[in-house]
Order: C-alpha cells, then sequence, then structure tokens
C-alpha cells in the first residue's frame, strides 16, 4: 500500500508532462488556422466546463485569502503565461524557446528554496543538471541555427517561464487543502475569463470557415490533454516537493519530439535517445530511496 501511494505521484507527472510535451505540436496544428485568443479561450474554457461535474462532487468552501492566491495564479499562468509563449512561438524559432523553457525546473528549485523554505537537496540538484544536459541534447544546439534576432520572441517566453513557475510556487500550499480537481476548475475559469472577454472581440474579424479540420481536430486534443494534464500534476504536487516535480518537466521536450515526429514528421536524431537516457537518469536520482542515497543538503 505504501509502495502503491509512493508510484502513483510519480506515474501522475509522468503522464502530466508527457500531455503538456504531446500539446506542443498539436498547438502548431491549431494555430495555423485558429488566431491565438480564439484557440486559447476556446481551450481552457471547455477544459473547464468538463472538469465542473468532477469538481462540484468534491467542493469545499474557500476562505478569502485562499480565493485571492488561486485567482493570482490562474491570472499569472492562465492569462499571462500562456499567451505570452504562444505568441513568443510566433516571433521565434521552436528551438530557442525550448531552450528557455528548460530554466523552468532550475527556477522553481531555486524559488521554492526561497519561498517554500523546501532544503536544497543535493540529490535533487544533480538529477535536475542531468535531465537538463538530456533535454539540450534532444532539442540540438538551436545558438548554431543562425536565428537568435527574435529577441521579442524570446523574452516573451522567459516571462511566460517565470509567470508559470511563480504560479506553481503560489499554489503549491492549496493543493494540500483542496482537490485536485477543483484547483484545477477554478484555475482555469478564473484565469481564461479575460481571454474570452479579448477573444470575443477578435471574432469580428476571423472566418470560422477558414479554420482546417486538422485545427479543429488538434484544438479538441489539446481541451482533452488540459483537462487531465493539471489536475494530475497537482494530485502529485499535493505529496511532493516542488523540487521534486520541477524534474519531471524535462520530460516535456521528450514528449514534444515524439509528438512531432507522429503529427509533423520531423523525426527525431540519433542524438534523441541519449538525451531519453540522461533525463532518466536525472528522475531516478530524483527518486531514489535515501536508503540508497543519503539525503544531503546544500549549504
Amino acid at each position: 500500500m505504501l509502495k502503491q501511494k509512493r508510484l502513483l505521484p510519480i506515474l501522475a507527472l509522468i503522464i502530466a508532462n508527457i500531455l503538456w510535451g504531446v500539446s506542443t505540436p498539436l498547438i502548431k496544428v491549431g494555430l495555423q488556422s485558429i488566431p491565438v485568443p480564439i484557440f486559447i479561450a476556446t481551450r481552457f474554457f471547455l477544459a473547464a466546463l468538463l472538469l465542473m461535474p468532477l469538481a462540484r462532487s468534491v467542493w469545499r468552501p474557500l476562505k478569502g485569502s485562499q480565493l485571492l492566491m488561486l485567482a493570482l495564479a490562474a491570472v499569472l499562468d492562465i492569462t499571462l503565461s500562456v499567451p505570452a509563449v504562444n505568441l513568443g512561438l510566433t516571433k521565434t524559432t521552436a528551438s530557442n524557446a525550448g531552450i528557455i523553457w528548460l530554466l523552468m525546473p532550475v527556477l522553481l528549485f531555486l524559488l521554492s528554496v526561497a519561498f517554500l523554505k523546501e532544503k536544497l537537496q543535493l540529490k535533487t540538484f544533480i538529477g535536475i543538471m542531468l535531465a537538463l544536459a538530456g533535454s539540450l541534447i534532444i532539442i540540438g544546439k538551436p545558438w548554431h541555427s543562425g536565428d537568435m534576432t527574435s529577441l521579442t520572441g524570446n523574452l516573451l517566453v522567459l516571462l511566460a517561464v517565470f509567470l508559470n513557475a511563480v504560479a506553481i510556487i503560489i499554489i503549491k500550499p492549496l493543493t494540500k487543502l483542496f482537490h485536485h480537481w477543483q484547483i484545477t476548475c477554478l484555475y482555469y475559469l478564473i484565469g481564461v475569463i479575460p481571454l474570452v472577454i479579448y477573444a470575443s472581440t477578435q471574432l469580428s474579424g476571423w472566418q470560422i470557415s477558414k479554420a482546417t479540420a486538422h485545427s479543429w481536430m488538434a484544438l479538441l486534443a489539446c481541451v482533452i490533454t488540459s483537462t487531465a494534464s493539471n489536475p494530475l500534476f497537482y494530485y502529485a504536487l499535493r505529496s511532493k516537493t516542488v523540487q521534486n516535480v520541477s524534474v519531471y518537466q524535462y520530460l516535456d521536450p521528450l514528449a514534444a519530439v515524439v509528438g512531432a515526429w507522429f503529427l509533423l514528421a520531423e523525426r527525431p536524431t540519433p542524438l534523441f535517445y541519449l538525451g531519453v537516457a540522461f533525463i532518466a537518469a536525472g528522475v531516478y536520482i530524483v527518486e531514489m530511496r535515501a536508503r540508497l542515497l543519503a539525503p544531503k543538503t546544500m549549504k
């Protein structure tokens, strides 16, 4: 029973990060004929509606301060971070964006120590660095691509990384008090309201008939991934430290490459498998039992 209780959050993190990674090529397909604000607003609003019956079944009233914390995290992530990264991807290369996003686990590692008073665990730091190396191998060398002039796009992605990391730090204490279905439903609803309002002003300039079947299918797939990924992540975050969950975000580029292989016919290079090995090693070190590696802290 104890082993199962320990493995379930790990499994939830793996699935959540794979779903986030697969969403990357799906978003590229969807945005080919659906405007960014309409795509994002529809994606998260429909996901919130799907989660609403589940959220009602486990509903617990929130205090004013708790609702304020949830609203702040939702605005930082859904309202600001998601549009920033989508807009950034239209102005810079996917490789550049991927490299910048790799700062997320490192940033979470530092913020968790500063604001959540988590200990600096040496094994977690080593695991993050190994997984970071693996992700860099998978993505390749974008600094050799000749396209490093998209400063605006790079800055937007960097801003998105920071906002998303802060949102996770804010939401962490709430995961111990409320069910992951309730948190995700409210998170989406609050964060998407400003996007729905803005998207409604863009409808007059967009002809829905121009949206392709592939884009609609990609949007539907993103709704499904969003409905499942965040509840799984918050379920795991309830019992794990932010440091521990951060290393799993290096599964995103792995899943993105595999998804692009099937959806966009972008075949991975042989170095992809070396990168997978590094990521697996990093995750293993983070999850290594204390009896195999005595807990140490960085001073």
